[in-house]
């Protein structure tokens, strides 16, 4: 079969990012192509009996079992999974203490409530960050402020960094990046500077500011924070507005002003592809469409005008495969569909929806394409790069969202199965499966995870080695139409 050749088992790589909340999944960050192999991994499931507890899986249905009810009245809906060696920390409910810091070994005793950081309610720990060894997070204490938290595993190791704003209100770390040798985040100290560029080396002495981007007690919002070399790239707003912005040699400069009235260009999406920055930015004249940056002003230019005149494209969804890098987007004619582009030449790779009339299992986007006369959207989901291929769901109009791949050509992009026959199999969670570390995790028989819904079952666990016959569910979880798995990925 075609998918034999281009996606053999051998050569997929699993992205198992997180689907956190609101919170953890703010940006859109191409992972490092290196996978990292693991046999098992953990995540949420329910049988039916007990709520969403703590499971795990290795791929295979008889090593497929809940590892601890940590909520026996309840669902305990573990979520945000972070890997730091052998341990694997998360945000879990008991019952008692709300959401706080779990960790877990993969076994029954070695799952444990790491530390009640806020007896009073829940700390709702964020950002969950793994950093020489320890895991760096956001957490809301008793007394309601956000501020660094560091965790070795242990109740006596998990304690706050540094209370960085000086008054109640709470610093808020966000967005954490590791960039030569510490970690950079977004924080206020509510004092002579908004949120800006922080830095820590995991002492509280060596947890600093590191660029008063916006100066005065103006917020610079610094987001989105990419690596590239010895450059740390994202998007932060001056009086120009959220322009694109670097960090080095211990300074911050704006790398240009793209829409140059101050209204701002919003970079999103930073995706570092061929030693390159691309991203997704706005002018008055082109609307939104694909950038890239080399950090020069010269150099940071659009890629293509996709979607003609100030109207806008938006792409997103930013992946690299091999020598290409795929996103979703649009153009006059067609709704958003997979695209891509090696730095040169920019193409739309198929219009998978042709569909502008209504037909049974179109999605309701197929009522505005009937009364405008365009092509409705596939709607890609999140693209996993596998080798040079990328696999995604999207909805063609007749079989609704299921799983697709492609190797960068019209022909080569092919539904790999209608999982749900009379409607939609909504493949989701696909190279996220709950886990919010960055690095790229591989079962061991190179199969990639994901929730999906068949035409008799509930939502569950299913894995594809990219072909047909290799698409297969795990195991019904919760038996014939209940959910295994939840109905969104937390």
């Amino acid at each position: 079969m075609y998918y034999k050749t281009i996606l053999s088992a051998a050569t997929i790589s699993l992205v198992l990012s997180a689907c956190g909340n609101e919170k953890n999944s703010a940006t859109e960050i191409a992972a490092p192509a290196e996978p990292i192999k693991t046999t098992v991994f953990l995540f949420p499931a329910s049988n039916g009996s007990n709520g969403y507890e703590l499971w795990k899986t290795d791929g295979s249905a008889e090593n497929t079992a809940m590892v601890k009810d940590i909520n026996p009245s309840g669902d305990s809906n573990p979520h945000k999974f972070v890997r730091v060696g052998k341990k694997t920390f998360f945000v879990a409910n008991d019952g008692t203490n709300d959401e706080e810091l779990w960790v877990s070994d993969g076994t029954d005793t070695g799952t444990q409530l790491v530390k009640d950081i806020n007896p009073s309610g829940s700390s709702d720990p964020s950002y969950l960050t793994s950093f020489n060894g320890k895991i760096y997070f956001n957490a809301e204490d008793a007394n309601g402020e956000e501020e660094l938290w560091v965790s070795d595993g242990t109740e006596v190791g998990t304690q706050i960094l540094k209370d960085i704003s000086a008054n109640s209100n709470g610093s808020y770390p966000t967005d954490f990046t590791i960039f030569n040798g510490e970690l950079y985040f977004q924080a206020s100290d509510y004092t002579g500077t908004g949120a800006e560029l922080w830095k820590t080396d995991g002492t509280e002495a060596g947890t600093v500011l590191a660029a008063d981007i916006y100066a005065g007690t103006g917020s610079s919002s610094p987001s989105q924070l990419t690596v590239i070399g010895d450059t740390l790239y994202f998007s932060a707003t001056d009086a120009d507005g959220a322009e694109l912005w670097k960090y080095n040699n211990g300074t911050a400069t704006q790398v240009k002003d793209i829409y140059a009235n101050g209204s701002g260009s919003y970079p999103s999406s930073l995706t570092v592809f061929s030693n390159t920055l691309y991203f997704s930015a706005r002018t008055a004249a082109d609307g939104t469409e694909l950038w890239s940056s080399d950090g020069t002003l010269a150099n940071t230019q659009i890629v293509s005008n996709i979607y003609s005149g100030a109207g806008s494209s938006y792409p997103s969804k930013l992946r690299v495969a091999g020598d290409t890098l795929y996103f979703n987007a649009r153009n006059q004619t067609n709704g958003y569909e997979l695209w891509k582009t090696d730095g040169t030449s920019t193409t739309m790779v198929k219009n998978i929806n042709t569909v502008s009339t209504l037909v049974a299992k179109a999605s309701p986007s197929a009522f505005l394409a009937a009364t405008t006369g365009t092509d409705q959207s596939s709607s890609l989901s999140r693209l996993v790069s596998i080798g040079s291929n990328v696999l995604f769901s999207a909805n063609d109009g007749t079989n609704g969202s299921e799983l697709w791949a492609s190797n960068g050509t019209e022909a080569g992009t092919t539904l790999i199965k209608d999982i749900h026959s009379s409607g939609s199999s909504t493949p989701s969670s696909l190279g996220q499966l709950y886990y919010s570390d960055a690095p790229v995790l591989t079962l061991s028989d190179g199969t990639v995870l994901f929730q999906a819904m068949s035409a008799d079952k509930g939502i569950e666990l299913w894995k594809s080695d990219g072909t047909s016959d290799g698409t297969l569910m795990i195991m019904d979880i919760n038996p014939d139409m209940g959910n295994g798995l939840p109905s969104q990925a937390q």
